[in-house]
Order: C-alpha cells, then sequence, then structure tokens
C-alpha cells in the first residue's frame, strides 16, 4: 500500500493509493508552492503574502502531525532535492510571479540556495545569491548541487554550499 500526495491550492491531501480513500489533509494559510517526499515525510513549500508568511514544513507522511515549520523572508520554489537528510532549496523574491517572474524577468537577482536538516528545520548553510532567478529545482550528483537559473547553470558543494563554478 502507498500513498498519493496532492497540493491543491492551500490543502495538502494524502490518499490511498489502493482504495483512493482520503487518509488526511492540514490546511495551509497560504498557497502551497513545492512538496517533496523522503523517508515518510512530506516537505512542504507555503508562499504567503510577507516576507513571515513563507514556510517550508515537514509533516509525517502517514499521520499528518506536523513535525517542523522554517519561516523564510523568500519562498522555497520549485521541488526540493533530498539527500543524506539535507533538503537542498531554491528559495526566491517575488511573491506573486513565481515562474513569470523567472520567464520575464532577466534583471531579477534574488534567489538564494539553501541547505536544511531534514530532522529540524534547521538551516545548514546558506549560498551567495543565485545571479539570476530559479528556473527549475536543485540537481544533485555526487558531491555537488546544481542550480540552473535563468542566464545559466551553478555548482555548489553540497557540504558547504561553496560555489565552484559559474557558467
Amino acid at each position: 500500500a502507498g500513498y498519493v500526495v496532492v497540493g491543491d491550492g492551500n490543502i495538502l491531501r494524502v490518499f490511498d493509493a489502493d482504495k483512493g480513500n482520503e487518509q488526511w489533509r492540514v490546511k495551509a494559510k497560504w498557497c502551497l508552492e513545492s512538496l517533496a517526499i523522503c523517508d515518510k515525510v512530506i516537505y512542504v513549500g507555503e508562499r504567503g503574502l510577507s516576507s513571515d508568511e513563507n514556510f517550508l514544513s515537514a509533516f509525517d507522511l502517514e499521520t499528518g502531525a506536523k513535525k517542523w515549520q522554517k519561516a523564510f523572508p523568500n519562498p522555497p520554489v520549485f521541488y526540493p532535492a533530498i539527500a543524506e537528510g539535507t533538503i537542498i532549496a531554491m528559495t526566491q523574491r517575488n511573491q506573486f510571479l513565481g515562474m513569470l517572474a523567472a520567464i520575464c524577468s532577466p534583471n531579477f537577482f534574488d534567489s538564494t540556495l539553501v541547505a536544511i536538516d531534514c530532522l529540524n528545520g534547521s538551516v545548514k548553510w546558506q549560498a551567495s545569491k543565485i545571479p539570476g532567478p530559479a528556473i527549475n529545482s536543485p540537481i544533485l550528483h555526487e558531491n555537488i548541487v546544481f542550480m540552473p537559473y535563468r542566464k545559466g547553470i551553478s555548482a555548489h558543494d553540497i557540504e558547504t554550499g561553496e560555489g565552484l563554478w559559474r557558467w
């Protein structure tokens, strides 16, 4: 038996994959921006109306119990990558335009790559600003995080966030 996880506006729903029964739901205050699942935990990014209303939250997949919630000045966007107990996410300015800003605004330079501890939501590291808006999720390969952005891609050390190169 498995689960189907759906972000529906501001509602996170979990269904039994075999029978289609809704197992549980959680209503967020704002829009669900991103989600990822690892080790029976759902990680959900929430985009609010102001800088103190953007969150990354962790929920138990089976029960819906909230494990932790971390506020960010800019919302987590796209789907985070997860490896060895660390969530790699991109936060991006502009509360309302999201992907539209990434496509239409070549001078929009306020995206930040951040590594978060899966167990408690604490920030392990935060990379320097990415030189352009994010256009996709972080990509992990061995000990490197690759971050595609509007005009290129950057490579970062997975342990420290240190920039290795940019194109």
